[in-house]
């Protein structure tokens, strides 16, 4: 049981990186995509919540209102 929380975690940290590493390279589908990727894994295994998720989309919703 460790272990796939383990391999969960690598795969859903490798799915954060490629999204980081195609918005420097000016690809937003493709970050969108990675990120989505990446949530899905954590949201999956129990590594993050979905009310977590939604509270950090209101903080970034309020932000963009100012």
């Amino acid at each position: 049981m460790l272990e796939a929380g383990l391999y969960s975690m690598a795969l859903a940290t490798a799915c954060y990186d490629c999204a980081i590493y195609c918005l420097r390279a000016n690809l937003p589908d493709e970050a969108t995509f990675c990120r989505d990727q990446a949530h899905e894994v954590a949201l999956c295994c129990g590594l993050e919540d979905d009310e977590e998720e939604e509270s950090s989309e209101e903080r970034l919703s309020d932000g963009e209102d100012e």
